[in-house]
């Protein structure tokens, strides 16, 4: 009898290793009359392959579903677990007609860390707002409705977004709480502090030395040019100029981003002023260097750092390649050959960081890859499509970046693939922020603190994200509110990219669930077969018994 007994306890390992929780969440009715009201939502997660399942009743709306991976997605940074190797369950039920909108993000977020943490979440606390970038929290509408619901409800605390939080506004019988990230969110209902202790960001003197030396060359670059044409136009003068206000203050990459847009300016002055011989000689000259350059880049790496550099080296080789084959060659555009040119020089420039940066090692095989490839246009097609439902936007330049990503999956480059696919998604991320982040000034400070603390984190772990650095830095430098915004958002993504890559020591580790079914499975066959010897032992002593 023990034996059995200790079978069936082997037989239900798999069972007891679901973990499951719920959260209140709030809800407005949409219609006439808008009048708040509770959900519930629950999430089972156990070992599976990453999947995301939803069961609602009623029905889910798109951006509803949509946030809901949203919110799988940064809980599973947040808790530096592999979700790759588990299926999440959510279960959401409400009296409502239809389940829309994506203010629950914020929420489900928040049971995800949760439940992948196994923590308890107060019963009393409950909130609403959405997840954007970053974990960053949105506003949502019918604010005042929810709030009485919640009080109505019982609870005695609710938390709405920062950015729709007025002083003034008091509900008697119930504590508001303006909270701006997630992790402010799981605190109230956690106890637990999952803030980052701020780290300092240090820059290191390779890539600093590395980056002037490229500005250098870019800015040398212009100031050549311009001293073989007539009239340098203003536009590209103030251009130069901003570069070296850059530089004085040690903004290298901005600066080399100036001297680049000045120089496509003059190359083009230059070039209208060749006849078709002379461009036809540069034509052939640069589909040659084109050629040889690519034949020589270095496609074995294993640091973030030199991903990064092939990353963009490569997609400015094709860039260029690309704009030479359009060309025209018996009538050739001068402005499209000086692009192809300066685009070609660019990649050069870049190339030089090749091995420059140390940082620690990653498995990055195609493998890896392959799968980051998937992720990221997976992610970046989701994003689209919620904008698209929310606004009816059709956004061209972030289809093209995933027609992009399309065509270098469909080649065999997944490096490229997930690069597109990456600056698509903070494309389309930057538009949802514009929507539902409220002030755009003060959303871009907050998406500047938490991109340049992704980047200190990646920087002490010695994986120090060049074109993150990069992106940061240029987007503190412009005017535009709304390029400013696309910019930091670049700049997160790429600071995030190595959640894709596990180190070398990471690649050989189990996930903790699959470990533990493992060993409960050795340990239920060693049990099966301890039991099927002793009964095949014992038989024949009963028998002997009976004789």
């Amino acid at each position: 009898m023990r034996y059995l007994m200790l079978l069936v306890l082997l037989l239900a390992v798999p069972i007891v290793t679901a973990n499951e929780h719920g959260i209140n969440v709030l809800t407005v009715s949409t219609g006439n009359q808008s009048f708040g009201g509770t959900a519930q939502i629950y999430l089972d997660t156990r070992p599976g392959t990453g999947a995301t399942f939803i069961d609602s009743f009623p029905l889910t709306q798109v951006d509803t579903q949509m946030s809901t991976r949203f919110a799988r997605e940064y809980a599973c940074q947040l808790s530096q677990r592999n979700c790759q190797s588990r299926d999440f369950f959510y279960v959401i039920r409400t009296q409502s007609s239809v389940i829309a909108g994506p203010s629950a993000g914020a929420a489900m977020t928040v049971l995800t860390y949760a439940v992948l943490e196994n923590l308890p979440l107060d019963p009393n606390t409950v909130m609403t707002g959405t997840v954007n970038s970053g974990g960053l929290i949105g506003p949502v509408g019918g604010t005042n409705q929810k709030i009485l619901a919640a009080r109505e409800a019982g609870f005695s605390r609710v938390l709405i977004p920062q950015d729709q939080y007025d002083p003034l506004y008091q509900v008697q019988g119930i504590e508001i709480i303006p909270v701006g990230d997630v992790e402010e969110a799981i605190w109230y209902f956690t106890g637990r502090d999952v803030r980052p202790d701020v780290i300092e960001l240090t820059v290191p003197n390779a890539y600093t030395s590395q980056m002037a030396e490229v500005m250098d060359v870019l800015c040398t670059r212009a100031n050549q040019i311009s001293s073989v044409i007539d009239s340098v136009p203003n536009a590209t003068s103030q251009r130069l100029s901003q570069a070296s206000e850059s530089a004085a203050q040690g903004r290298f990459y901005t600066a080399a981003s100036y001297c680049f847009s000045a120089n496509l300016d003059l190359r083009a002055i230059q070039f209208s002023e060749f006849d078709q011989s002379e461009l036809r000689r540069i034509y052939r000259q640069l589909d040659e260097d084109i050629e040889l350059f690519d034949q020589s880049l270095e496609r074995e790496f294993s640091t973030i750092a030199d991903l990064e550099v092939f990353m963009i080296v490569r997609e400015r080789l094709l860039d260029a390649n690309t704009v030479l084959r359009e060309i025209e060659y018996e009538n050739i555009s001068s402005s499209q050959l000086s692009y192809a040119l300066e685009r070609y020089t660019s990649a050069v420039t870049w190339y030089s960081f090749m091995g420059v940066v140390p940082s620690r090692e990653i498995d990055v095989s195609e493998h890896q890859l392959q799968r980051s490839c998937y992720a990221k246009l997976g992610e970046a097609e989701e994003r689209l499509n919620y904008v698209r439902f929310v606004i009816s936007e059709t956004l061209e330049g972030t289809q093209q970046e995933i027609r992009n990503a399309r065509e270098y999956e469909r080649q065999g480059e997944w490096a490229l693939c997930t690069f597109a696919a990456a600056k698509a998604k903070a494309q389309a991320d930057s538009v949802i922020s514009a929507l539902y982040g409220g002030n755009l000034s003060e959303s871009l400070d907050r998406k500047l603190g938490k991109a340049e603390q992704n980047i200190a984190y990646q920087a002490e772990r010695n994986s120090f994200p060049i074109l993150a650095y990069a992106y940061f830095e240029y987007a503190q430098d412009l005017e535009n509110p709304f390029s400013a915004n696309l910019y930091a958002e670049y700049a997160m993504e790429m600071a995030a990219l190595d959640i894709y890559f596990p180190s070398q020591k990471e690649r050989f580790s189990i996930d903790g669930d699959r470990a533990f079914l493992l060993i409960a499975g050795m340990a239920m066959g060693f049990a099966i077969g301890v039991l099927f010897v002793e009964l095949v032992h014992r038989r024949p002593q009963k028998r002997r018994k009976k004789k």
